[in-house]
């Protein structure tokens, strides 16, 4: 069986070796995650949200479109954003239509 992470063929597959660096970063991502989440107490969606917001268009700040951007389910989102706002780190704006 062929693996990303059988170092035999990442010494032969360029591709290969990228995919694992990628996920060993991914990896290193996590664990910051959740040391700010200790630090914080914050869940690492909850961080991940911040952070998104912070550096994208304002037009993109909707539950919906969290929930796709972080592959988690609309009340997910909305329960994310809940505690944030709660905790005075996000303001709540109803979009009117």
């Amino acid at each position: 069986m062929s693996s990303v992470f059988d170092p035999n063929l990442q010494a032969l597959d360029p591709d290969r070796r990228i995919a694992a660096a990628l996920e060993r970063l991914s990896h290193v991502f996590r664990v910051k995650l959740w040391q700010e989440n200790r630090r914080h107490g914050l869940s690492p969606l909850q961080i991940q949200l911040l952070v998104f917001l912070l550096f994208h268009d304002r037009a993109l700040a909707t539950v919906g479109r969290l929930a796709r951007e972080f592959n988690v389910t609309p009340p997910t989102a909305s329960d994310a954003v809940r505690v944030l706002v709660e905790k005075g780190l996000l303001l709540a704006r109803r979009e009117s239509r």
